[in-house]
């Protein structure tokens, strides 16, 4: 048997199961809410975010990074366009300088 609920003049049907599944979904993630806590710990990853941002900002980011503004640059000049190039710099910019942002948010105190 289904489930009526009326919100502000608006009637929704729910079968039982419906219902029950979303009742389940809020308790567990009212459960786990006390379990994430943003920034700390987390020393377990630390070694792939080194090599992570290595990669991002090393030789390999670079080229990348160049390659970006390049295929930006030609794709412009081939379509007459200098939206293209702006956006192959900022691909590269935000290749580069991604994990230094990345870095500031997550370590910021409030």
């Amino acid at each position: 048997m289904n489930q009526t609920i009326s919100l502000k003049g608006m009637n929704f049907t729910v079968s039982p199961k419906t219902l029950l599944s979303a009742m389940f979904a809020v308790a567990l993630l009212l459960v786990l809410a006390s379990a994430a806590q943003a920034g700390t710990g987390g020393a377990e990853f630390d070694g792939i975010w080194t090599l992570i941002k290595g990669w991002m900002q090393g030789t390999l980011g670079r080229v990348i990074a160049g390659g970006m503004v390049l295929t930006g640059l030609i794709a412009g000049w081939a379509r007459g366009s200098l939206f293209a190039a702006v956006a192959g710099v900022g691909m590269g910019l935000c290749l580069f300088y991604g994990p230094t942002i990345i870095e500031a948010v997550v370590t910021a105190t409030f």
